[in-house]
């Protein structure tokens, strides 16, 4: 943006699904907050604005090499790059289209520091400019941050948005809690053949230096995905 002027639009595709083009909608909104231009939203192919969207709606930028949608792993992947004629806002997923945005956004100089608007920071950029060309993945599949007794109703919303702005999300959700007693529950015929497996029966702790049951918690772990790949 420049002269209180947006130089170039908001890009979605044709069949961008609902929640890409709330996405849309959100960065113009917040765009225009940061520079005082107003961002029009129009329907392209990706090579010319702003484009939001997933590498299915902009099959003509030829991105697909660079994600595996068949990885569970890659479900959050996205890539910012500026061109000559806008600047690629493009994920393997929706979940991965909402954190370009946000990323891209973080980028200008935006902030989201606690839940809630006390907490929010958005830059004044009259001048509004970027270049940029990131190709992010997380370093944690499963990213979970909450109060100490849980998301209460009155700081739900507040939490909910926060949890999107700062990408704490999963796409892979790794349900880990408490394992210790649902291995030692699943295998208690091996564990009471070795008592060696255990610090302590009451709480489960394990000895974690024994190579045995190392090995068997191991064995537990592929038959549980084995079982359910889902998890």
């Amino acid at each position: 943006a420049a002269a209180g002027r947006a130089v170039h639009p908001v890009v979605t595709s044709e069949q961008a699904m609902p929640h890409v083009k709330e996405l849309a909608t959100t960065l113009a909104q917040f765009l225009e907050k940061i520079s005082g231009a107003s961002f029009e939203i129009e329907i392209g192919d990706g090579k010319t604005g702003l484009a939001v969207g997933t590498i299915g709606d902009f099959p003509d930028l030829e991105l697909d090499n660079l994600f595996d949608l068949d990885d569970p792993t890659r479900r959050e992947e996205y890539l910012l790059r500026s061109h000559a004629q806008g600047v690629y806002l493009v994920g393997a997923t929706e979940l991965a289209v909402r954190h370009a945005v946000w990323d891209f956004l973080g980028r200008l100089g935006y902030r989201h520091f606690f839940p809630g608007k006390h907490w929010e920071v958005i830059p004044s950029i009259p001048e509004l400019e970027v270049a940029v060309a990131a190709r992010e993945t997380p370093d944690f599949y499963d990213r979970r941050i909450w109060y100490g007794f849980g998301d209460w109703s009155d700081n739900r919303a507040d939490k909910s948005t926060w949890d999107a702005r700062n990408r704490i999300a999963g796409g892979l959700r790794i349900r880990s809690g408490h394992a210790w007693d649902t291995i030692y529950r699943a295998n208690k015929a091996e564990f009471d053949a070795h008592p060696e497996y255990l610090i302590s029966q009451k709480p489960v702790k394990f000895c974690v230096s024994n190579p045995g049951l190392r090995k068997l918690v191991v064995n537990w772990a592929l038959a549980s995905f084995e079982k359910n790949p889902q998890i």
